[in-house]
């Protein structure tokens, strides 16, 4: 919501995204089971409607938890599988509806460790006098780029902080801010 109390373009773009859901799934759900192959193309018309229409509510951020909720009932319908990036959509709404500084199972850690496995580097750089870590990777490496737009804001501070304790500016050529 905005401070006069409107309903912001996010909220609208969201709920409109899922009144289009709840109408295809309803036409889904009232559809009689299909007896011929013209029945059976409707159906998947049907389907593939509410396909679009699902992957439209991920693809809004949510407005407020009565969203995520929402998110998470479509992401649970019955019949459906659950995606890993709506389960991700849904976990980065929690964080920013709910204000959380950060996931409490983010481990910067291991996504350090996966990082670098999947050929991300790490690194220490001296810029106006700050010692600050930069990481970074080969752009033919799909997993490593993704794990890096991946991080919440407050993933990559935990990060960064982990990494500023976790690294000796000696071994980077670098005296100690």
């Amino acid at each position: 919501m905005t401070s006069d109390n409107t309903p912001s373009v996010e909220t609208h773009e969201f709920y409109d995204a899922l009144d289009l859901y709840l109408e295809a799934d309803l036409a889904l759900a009232l559809e009689p089971e299909a007896k011929t192959d013209d029945d059976q193309r409707k159906v998947d018309r049907l389907v593939e409607t509410l396909c679009a229409a699902e992957a439209a509510v991920f693809e809004q951020p949510a407005p407020d938890l009565r969203a995520v909720l929402a998110k998470l009932e479509v992401a649970g319908a019955e019949g459906r599988s659950v995606k890993t990036a709506e389960i991700d959509c849904i976990r980065r709404d929690l964080l920013r509806v709910g204000q959380f500084n950060q996931s409490p199972t983010f481990l910067p850690a291991k996504w350090l460790t996966l990082f670098k496995r999947a050929g991300g580097t790490v690194a220490l750089s001296k810029r106006d006098g700050t010692i600050k870590p930069v990481t970074g990777c080969p752009l033919d490496s799909h997993v490593a780029v993704q794990m890096l737009r991946d991080l919440t804001p407050q993933e990559r501070a935990a990060l960064r902080a982990y990494l500023l304790c976790e690294l000796d500016p000696v071994d980077y050529g670098l005296e100690a801010a």
